[in-house]
C-alpha cells in the first residue's frame, strides 16, 4: 500500500537522526510548562538534518523523560525516532494528556494497562512498534478516546469485547499483527465509529 511505502521511505531517510544530541537547555530545565511536545523527524528542515531538538535524546537507549515532566502537557507526539525500551507505566504527571502518538519506534514489551489512567486521552497511537501481549481491557475505561491505532505490532490474543465501551471511538486500527478469533459483534454498537481497519 502507498501509505506503508511512504512510512518506510521516511524511516530510511531519517535513519541517521538517532545520533542527534539533546539541546543543552531543554524546556523542562528552564521551568517551562509545555502544552504540546512534538518530536518528529519530518518536522526538521531538509537542509539541516542534524539540527538539535530541545529535550530529545535520539539514541536507542533513552526515552525523552524531560518532556514528561510537564503536568500541563496535552499533546505528546514522538514518531520515527527509533526510541527503544518499554512504555512507562507511571503516567501520574500526564493527567492532562489528550494525544499520545509514539508510532514507528522500537518500543517493546506490553501495552501497559496503566494507560487507562489518562482519562482525558482522545488519540492513542502505538502502532509500528514491536509490542507484544494482548490489548488491555483497561483501555475500555478511556471514555474520551476517539482513535486507537495498534497496527503493525506483534500483539496477540483476541479483540476485547470491552472496546465496545469506547462510545466516542471514531477510528480503530488493528491490522497486521497476531490477533486471532472473531470481530466482536458488540463493536457494531459504536455509533461514532467511521474507520475500522482489521485484516
Amino acid at each position: 500500500a502507498p501509505a506503508i511505502t511512504c512510512a518506510r521511505e521516511l524511516a530510511q531517510r531519517y535513519h541517521s537522526m538517532r545520533a542527534l544530541q539533546p539541546h543543552p537547555a531543554p524546556a523542562a530545565a528552564l521551568g517551562l510548562e509545555l502544552a504540546q511536545w512534538h518530536c518528529s523527524p519530518s518536522a526538521l528542515q531538509p537542509h539541516s538534518p542534524r539540527a538539535p531538538l530541545a529535550g530529545v535524546e535520539h539514541t536507542q537507549r533513552h526515552h525523552p523523560h524531560r518532556a514528561l515532566q510537564s503536568s500541563r502537557l496535552q499533546t505528546l507526539w514522538i514518531d520515527y525516532n527509533r526510541i527503544s525500551g518499554t512504555i512507562p507505566t507511571d503516567s501520574s504527571s500526564l493527567s492532562q494528556l489528550q494525544t499520545l502518538y509514539v508510532f514507528n519506534n522500537l518500543l517493546s514489551g506490553i501495552i501497559p494497562p496503566e494507560l487507562s489512567s489518562l482519562t482525558l486521552l482522545r488519540d492513542l497511537g502505538l502502532n509500528q512498534n514491536p509490542l507484544i501481549g494482548t490489548i488491555p481491557t483497561d483501555l475500555s475505561s478511556l471514555a474520551m478516546l476517539q482513535s486507537l491505532w495498534l497496527d503493525f505490532t506483534s500483539i496477540s490474543g483476541t479483540i476485547p469485547t470491552e472496546l465496545s465501551r469506547l462510545t466516542m471511538l471514531q477510528s480503530l486500527s488493528l491490522f497486521s499483527n497476531s490477533l486471532g478469533g472473531t470481530i466482536p459483534l458488540e463493536l457494531s454498537g459504536l455509533a461514532h465509529l467511521r474507520t475500522l481497519r482489521i485484516h
